[in-house]
């Protein structure tokens, strides 16, 4: 079914975790040679900046090219009257993934991250809860379809919201890269010094991302004699809790770890795969995720790269695997016993011609899970 796709990339252009995630569902959609896909961004004068920031200071949108080179841009306001618009004058047959309730003419398919205030209020105050139920709410009333990156995501949506039985469909857990990303670019690595051996945390410092159950598990290591480094990326700040950085700070200093830990901040995506590929292993030790694993886990599947998780539902929704390993949510002992297991388990990374499979494999799941739930819409089967 030839589709005509309006991408709308207005509300991730605010993270790096929700860039990747967006060019993720490019590249899926171009995997099929039907789609042709628009991509639809603010006006310059009201975004720049933060586009700029998305790709990596190129405000020419080949961040997303490089998922679907031949897509079209076009810079417009979101809303029904500017979609109708776009159906008109350039033919677009559907717009995905909006996080926005639209008129019920338009042909949308809408889509949500994950319920977190409902299972972490705590982080929360009620007014922001309040929002996002809002949000949600809206989007379930428009009766479009809703796509979300997990089976845990679904089962929320039932619960708190009380989403039809049919109205909100999971995308399976398919870890796939851009091709680039396989070939070696070890000069990207000279600059930051890394050790010889390490682990891997690629997270953002937020406070359900639980960075103090790896430091605390760090010394457990340490005082068992294991010889490794661990090394973290991701923006070292919590908005949220503002608090929780100082809290972290002084737990390395108490438990004495400063020398085995290495904190380099929010790197370019490039940069960050390639300290991916030289890790033991990647640790995960989230307390709550909307997709199995999260963004580091998705990309260290794709590589053939080990990865430790905590073992909160989402994540078990990750394919039983040689390569995944689960430790107990919170538990520093649980972790530092995985870490000496993985150390102990020698690891062969797969073939270019391995991983280029496997992830081809992956975007043509994505592919058709994404384009079964359009034409349930562009088909009016509901």
């Amino acid at each position: 079914m030839v589709r005509n796709i309006g991408i709308c990339a207005h509300d991730f252009l605010l993270n790096t975790g929700a860039n990747d995630y967006l060019k993720i569902q490019i590249r899926a959609l171009d995997f099929d040679p039907d789609n042709k896909i628009f991509l639809l961004v603010p006006p310059e004068n009201q975004a720049m900046e933060l586009i700029r920031r998305a790709a990596d200071g190129d405000s020419s949108y080949s961040f997303y090219r490089e998922a679907a080179p031949n897509l079209e841009l076009i810079e417009c306001e979101f809303d029904s009257e500017s979609f109708r618009a776009l159906m008109r004058d350039r033919g677009i047959d559907i717009f995905y993934p909006s996080g926005r309730a639209l008129d019920r003419d338009i042909p949308f398919v809408t889509y949500w991250p994950d319920c977190q205030p409902k299972h972490l209020p705590e982080f929360f105050d009620d007014e922001a809860q309040a929002i996002r139920d809002g949000m949600i709410l809206r989007l379930l009333q428009t009766n479009k379809y809703m796509i979300t990156n997990s089976q845990s995501v679904v089962n929320d949506m039932k619960a708190f919201y009380n989403a039809g039985p049919d109205q909100v469909h999971s995308l399976p857990f398919a870890p796939t890269i851009d091709t680039d990303y396989l070939f070696p670019h070890t000069e990207k690595l000279l600059k930051y010094k890394l050790p010889k051996k390490y682990f891997l945390i690629s997270s953002q410092f937020w406070i359900h991302k639980s960075i103090e159950t790896v430091y605390k598990a760090i010394r457990i290591c340490k005082d068992r004699g294991m010889d490794v480094k661990f090394v973290f990326t991701g923006r070292v700040e919590e908005p949220r809790r503002p608090e929780y950085i100082t809290r972290l700070e002084e737990l390395v200093r108490k438990t004495k770890i400063a020398s085995q830990i290495q904190i380099l901040g929010l790197l370019p995506k490039r940069d960050q795969i390639e300290i991916m590929k030289g890790a033991i292993a990647v640790i995960q030790p989230t307390l709550f995720e909307g997709a199995p694993g999260g963004g580091a886990v998705h990309d260290a599947m794709a590589l053939g790269i080990r990865a430790i998780v905590s073992d909160i539902a989402v994540n078990k929704e990750i394919p039983s695997s040689d390569d995944v390993f689960f430790f107990e949510a919170k538990n520093e002992v649980s972790l530092a016993d995985k870490i000496e297991e993985v150390l102990s388990v020698d690891h062969e990374l797969p073939s270019f011609e391995q991983q280029f499979g496997r992830s081809r494999h992956s975007l043509a799941r994505l592919s058709e899970v994404i384009g079964r739930v359009m034409d349930l819409e562009l088909g009016g089967k509901k």
